[in-house]
């Protein structure tokens, strides 16, 4: 069995090259999503997810969050880049959910 020392020098370059790269993500995603800012606007609404996803993310906050890092922050920063991603797919979605609602009315004389 090879250990790190009979791996050839190219194959140690390309792993340093892989754990960089992962460190760099893992920097970034804690940039992005747990870097203690507050979410943007000042009315707040309460919504209600598993007991097993709070949980998770109280531990990934409570891990790898700056100080400040809040859960409602957390899934803030989620939910936002959720609906940016996705946005075209959502709107056209609603354009056909209304398009199929308003072919449901029909008006009783």
């Amino acid at each position: 069995m090879k250990t790190l020392y009979h791996i050839k020098i190219k194959e140690r370059m390309k792993l340093n090259i892989n754990i960089f790269r992962r460190k760099q993500r893992e920097e970034a995603y804690k940039d992005k999503y747990l870097n203690g800012r507050k979410p943007e606007g000042t009315a707040h609404k309460a919504v209600y997810i598993s007991r097993e996803n709070h949980e998770a993310v109280r531990r990934i906050v409570g891990m790898a969050g700056e100080n400040g890092t809040t859960i409602s922050g957390y899934i803030d920063r989620i939910v936002t880049e959720h609906l940016e991603r996705h946005g075209t797919e959502l709107e056209n979605l609603y354009r056909k959910k209304s398009h199929d609602a308003v072919g449901q009315i029909t008006i009783s004389r």
